[in-house]
This record gives C-alpha cells, sequence and structure tokens, in this order.
C-alpha cells in the first residue's frame, strides 16, 4: 500500500480531507442527536461545558461584550477551533502511514471529549455521549479511508500497471469520493437541522399557537396611559424613553441554553417535591384550569451593569406559587425552594420571597403562563416558568420549569452558587438614563432628560438628577403599575452650550438612596450612579 503523502494524493489538498472527515463525524452525531431525544447534540454538549466551567468573569464579559450574540459566538467559535483541528489534521494524516495512524486516533478522541462533555453535563444519561462517540468513530474511520489508497493494495501493485489505468480509478475514488463524503456531511447537518425545526420546536411551536390563555380570575389594573407614546401633562411623549411595558418581542433574554428546550405540553408536568402531603404532580391543562392571576412585574438579570439593558417589564399570567405550594405542603423545616429546568439548570430562592405582609402592595410569585397577554414564547419558558418579583433571575427566574421543590439551603443548591454568585439575590435600586444617549448632540435650551428606575419589590420615592455635579434636581415620577415594577421618569433641563455629564440616582420606598460607589455585577448585582456625556450647541 503506497504511504500518505504519496504523488496519487496530490489532486485532494489535505486540509479538505481533514474537514471532510471533522464534517462527517460532526454530521453523524448531530443528526443522532435529532433523531434520538436521549442523545446530546455534541456541539451544544460541548458548548454548555464551556460555559458550565466558565469564571463569572468570564460570563459576564461575555454578556457585556456580546449582549445576547454571546451563544452564537460560543457555536461559532467552537466550529472555527474545530475546523482548525480537522484542517490540521488532514495535513498530519498525509505524511506517513503513522502519522495518519496518530491523526487518526486524534480525532476519536475528539469524539471522546465531546462524549465526556454530554456524560458529565446537565440532565446527562447514559446515552447522552453515543452521538459524539460515534462522529469521533466516523471521522476517524473517513481520515483514515481518505488517506490510504485502496488501489495500491492491488496484487498486482500500483508500479505494475500502466499509468492510464491507475489515474482515473484514483481520481474516482478519491476526487470523486471526497466530494461525496463532503455532500453527505452537508446532508447530515441540514437533515439535523430539519429535523430540530420541524420536530422538535416546529412542535412545540405549534402546540403554543394553539394554547388560548383563559381570563385571568385576578386581573392586574388597566394600563394607564405611557409617557413614552402619550402626550401627558408636560414634554411628553419622550422620543427614546422606555416603554411602561416592555414588548415581548424587545424583552431581554439571558440565560445558559444555546437552544431554548422545545417542551410538548401534552406530554410536561410539573412535579411539586418535598411537601409535607406528598409529591404533587400538575399537568399544563390542570394550571390552566386554575385561578388565573394577572401581575406586573420587572426583571433584571444580575449581569446588568449601571445603565445596562438586561432588564424588561411585563405583564404577566399565571397561578400563584404560593397556593401550590401550601397544596403540597409546606414543612416548617423549609428554608429555600428549589427549581429545576427541562434541560437540568436549577435556581433556588429563600422562601420568604414568597411572603406579602398585610399592606404590602407585592405582586405574587407565579408559575407564570402566560406573558404580555399570550402564552409564553418558547424562548421566555413556554410552557411555564417561574416569575418572583423582588429577585435576580440567576436564583428564581427559571424558565422551562419541571420541577419545584421545598427544601433547605444545605439540601439544594442552584446552578450559579458554587460559581461565585451569592445565594440570595434582591434586585437592587437602580436607575438609568435613556435620553439623551451618551455622546449625543443636543440644542441649547428646553431638553429632555428622561429614564427608568426601579428598586426590586420596594417601589421608588423619588428619582433625581444634577448636571456637572451640581445640586441634584427632583425628576417627575411615570405611573407606578406595582411596587415590583419599573417607574419612568423625566426631567427638563435649561441646557447651556457645552459639554455636561448628566447623573441619575433613586430612592426605593424604604428610604435608602442607591449608592454612588461603583461595582460589578458579581457576586449580586452592579453598583453605582448612571452617567451620560452630552454636547450642547
Amino acid at each position: 500500500m503506497s504511504p500518505p503523502g504519496s504523488p496519487r494524493f496530490a489532486e485532494n489538498p489535505p486540509w479538505l480531507i481533514g474537514l471532510v472527515a471533522a464534517g462527517l463525524g460532526l454530521g453523524t452525531g448531530e443528526l443522532l442527536a435529532a433523531l434520538v431525544s436521549s442523545i446530546r447534540s455534541p456541539l451544544l454538549a460541548i458548548a454548555d461545558r464551556v460555559v458550565d466551567l466558565s469564571p463569572a468573569g468570564v460570563r459576564d464579559w461575555a454578556i457585556q461584550t456580546l449582549g445576547t450574540l454571546d451563544k452564537p459566538a460560543l457555536i461559532v467559535g467552537t466550529l472555527v477551533i474545530l475546523g482548525l483541528a480537522a484542517t490540521g489534521l488532514g495535513r498530519l494524516a498525509v505524511r506517513d502511514t503513522k502519522s495518519s495512524a496518530a491523526a487518526c486516533a486524534i480525532a476519536f478522541a475528539v469524539g471522546l471529549l465531546g462524549a465526556l462533555a454530554a456524560w458529565t453535563g446537565r440532565n446527562s444519561g447514559p446515552a447522552s455521549g453515543a452521538g459524539a462517540l460515534l462522529g469521533g468513530a466516523v471521522s476517524a474511520g473517513a481520515l483514515w479511508w481518505l488517506t490510504h489508497d485502496p488501489v495500491s493494495a492491488s496484487p498486482e501493485g500500483p508500479h505494475d500497471r500502466d499509468r492510464s489505468d491507475i489515474d482515473t480509478p484514483l481520481l474516482l475514488t478519491r476526487r470523486t469520493t471526497l466530494g461525496g463524503l463532503g455532500l453527505v456531511a452537508l446532508v447530515q447537518l441540514a437533515l439535523a437541522g430539519a429535523v430540530q425545526v420541524v420536530g422538535g420546536r416546529g412542535k412545540a411551536q405549534a402546540a403554543r399557537d394553539e394554547v388560548t390563555l383563559p381570563e385571568a380570575d385576578r386581573t392586574a389594573p388597566p394600563l394607564p396611559h405611557d409617557p413614552a407614546t402619550t402626550a401627558t401633562d408636560g414634554p411628553t411623549p419622550v422620543d427614546g424613553l422606555s416603554p411602561l411595558v416592555t414588548p415581548t418581542g424587545d424583552f431581554y433574554r439571558i440565560d445558559t441554553a444555546f437552544v431554548p428546550p422545545s417542551v410538548d405540553p401534552d406530554g410536561w408536568s410539573l412535579t411539586i417535591a418535598g411537601g409535607s402531603n406528598g409529591p404533587l404532580t400538575l399537568s399544563y391543562a390542570d394550571l390552566l384550569g386554575r385561578e388565573q392571576v394577572e401581575i406586573d412585574c420587572t426583571l433584571s438579570c444580575v449581569s446588568n451593569e449601571v445603565g445596562g439593558d438586561l432588564v424588561g417589564n411585563a405583564r404577566w399570567q399565571g397561578v400563584e406559587l404560593r397556593s401550590v405550594l401550601e397544596e403540597a405542603g409546606i414543612p416548617a423545616s423549609a428554608t429555600q425552594v428549589g427549581a429545576t429546568s427541562t434541560d437540568g439548570w436549577t435556581c433556588g430562592f429563600p422562601i420568604e420571597a414568597l411572603e406579602r405582609p398585610a399592606g404590602d402592595a407585592t405582586p405574587p410569585a407565579l408559575i407564570a403562563l402566560g406573558m404580555g397577554g399570550e402564552p409564553l414564547p418558547i424562548i421566555h419558558g413556554f410552557p411555564a416558568r417561574l416569575v418572583i418579583p423582588g429577585l435576580y433571575g440567576y436564583v428564581s427566574a427559571c424558565k422551562w420549569v419541571e420541577r419545584i421543590e421545598l427544601t433547605t439551603w444545605e439540601d439544594f443548591t442552584g446552578y450559579w452558587i458554587p460559581r461565585g454568585w451569592s445565594r440570595e439575590a434582591p434586585i437592587k435600586t437602580q436607575s438609568r438614563i435613556d435620553v439623551p444617549a451618551d455622546s449625543a448632540t443636543v440644542n441649547a435650551g428646553a431638553a429632555t432628560v428622561a429614564g427608568v428606575a426601579w428598586a426590586g419589590r420596594r417601589a421608588l420615592a423619588n428619582v433625581e438628577v444634577r448636571v456637572d455635579g451640581g445640586p441634584w434636581r427632583p425628576a417627575t415620577l411615570g405611573p407606578e403599575l406595582s411596587n415590583a415594577t419599573w417607574r419612568q421618569w423625566w426631567w427638563e433641563w435649561d441646557a447651556t452650550p457645552g459639554e455636561h455629564t448628566l447623573t441619575v440616582r433613586a430612592t426605593d420606598g424604604e428610604g435608602d438612596t442607591q449608592t454612588a460607589k461603583p461595582g460589578r455585577p458579581d457576586p449580586d448585582g452592579a453598583t453605582g450612579h448612571h452617567r451620560v456625556v452630552v454636547n450642547v450647541r
């Protein structure tokens, strides 16, 4: 047999051989994962483990730098790294027979790495790594096949035959085979994507589209006029001011799911565990048939920087969480409510977060089924999620929830806690300037400064603005939907020519004014005043 690297392989670039072999392996693994629910996508398994093992600072950097593109960027980056590795293996494989064997072994090892990532990741099972393992074997086998000449193994030997008898079969068996296998890899990947869209996400979306939310039994007050869009007394509407209720399509999404779980509500159920009355299991129909409660609540990501946009306000509908937990029986020993998503992500919050003292206007915590008058979008947790007023999402906002348990701090640990984030995470008082934007140019004279402010479940007492370190001036507050929602604010400024720094601060309903001391988001939320610099002409 002629060795790899001989002239008969010149018609196929080594880097292309490596890419095709890798593509075949990846396509095999991804197609298996699409067809068999217990098998994990090799690519997503590796990406998930990268996120799981990343320090908190790296995660924050990715979110702040890339926003909601952090996950696509990681997928693309993983594919680029795999592609570069594949081209290197192709070059190694054509050197000689020993190098070819080493390249094949490395290709299989990459598949084994993907399998280990699947087996050790969240929501894993015995079959989780099967796709990556088989993909590694296919990649190694393809690499060996593409770098070894079957013609040269003929009893006659390639040098005993006329070159015209050899070249054409070699061209067919090498160049044509390479192109054919490359096409197979592309078809596999396309089929995997199609199966996911049609078989998984397509079914879930179709099921969601068929849901009609029942009328709420306990409705939130009618929405007042929105100063962002409706003229009122004063300088409104304010162009650029965040709306009172964030449009669902604009609501931020931060989670660890690279592909939002596609959950068929007909086969889904929610288990309440740890109750003194024993486990309670509720179907989607059960939840829709219970008393429906409507609340207004602002959610915020703990990674939100001062002045950031990882915060939004929405009208939610669902079942009061406390009533369900009381039905299951709340043990006296319970100190924490733990929640688990269908993809294995976990969070936990103090059971005191469910308390609503007499006279407290805090809306109740929900097992939410609706958002903005429609069933939850898939990316926001369909068929059900938790909405817990006053807490950062990493300890409370479990999307695609399938299990809630009454437990203790010692017996349950949420996903982000071992990664350096605080166990308890009340939303801090924050305020943001929406208009004018940082570095904007405005005309001298009357100018509107406006934005939003929020304070967890403590309501807002006031918002103040100052110019260039001068005295704090009170802003006008917009309508209040609940003490757990943001409020819009605006202030009329007599702008004078030059460069000016505008700063905002808020005071919550308990009389505490947000600190001016800058602080990172980790471990329990960013601190500091939001400032913008504007040029007045």
